[in-house]
């Protein structure tokens, strides 16, 4: 039996030297392709990720923007935020102004708003925390959200979870 393997690359290395199309036949035999898994999305639900978790030091207060799968900020006053974290990933925005660029790399994909409640809530940092707007489809689907530590004392580390 442990001469099978060598069998098949050697029918291998001749198949590719005949034609192209023997050759990717023969690979098949010797590594087939790998049963993939489809993931189950429960009956009525939507495929992706229903929760932003967010870990950002913000000096002053900052605007975000959750739409079609993509959040970026609007910088409002004093220091830019930094040491940004979206779901555990890092985020280093490339600002136009006062204007990031999107963080898009949800893993899995977020899923819509349409038709679920929306909860907010913050976990730490001393200043506040406050959806601006929810999504509607008025809106376009856009949630809105701000953090404001616009008061003394520098910048301060928080923590905000959304959930739909």
């Amino acid at each position: 039996m442990k001469k099978f393997p060598i069998v098949l690359l050697a029918l291998s290395a001749v198949a590719a030297s005949l034609s192209p199309t023997l050759a990717r036949a023969a690979d098949q035999l010797v590594a087939p392709a790998k049963p993939t898994a489809t993931p189950w999305t429960p009956l009525g639900a939507s495929a992706g990720s229903r929760h932003l978790t967010m870990r950002i030091r913000v000096d002053g207060m900052d605007n975000f923007t959750l739409q079609d799968g993509k959040l970026s900020m609007e910088h409002k006053s004093w220091n830019k935020p930094s040491n940004i974290f979206v779901n555990g990933a890092s985020w280093q925005p490339l600002w136009d102004g006062k204007n990031s660029d999107v963080f898009a790399r949800f893993n899995p994909s977020l899923a819509p708003f349409s038709g679920v409640k929306v909860t907010f809530r913050k976990t730490r940092g001393r200043g506040s925390a406050n959806i601006l707007e929810m999504p509607t489809a008025a809106n376009g689907q856009k949630l809105r959200f701000q953090i404001d530590d616009s008061g003394p004392g520098g910048a301060d580390d928080y923590e905000v979870h959304l959930s739909w």
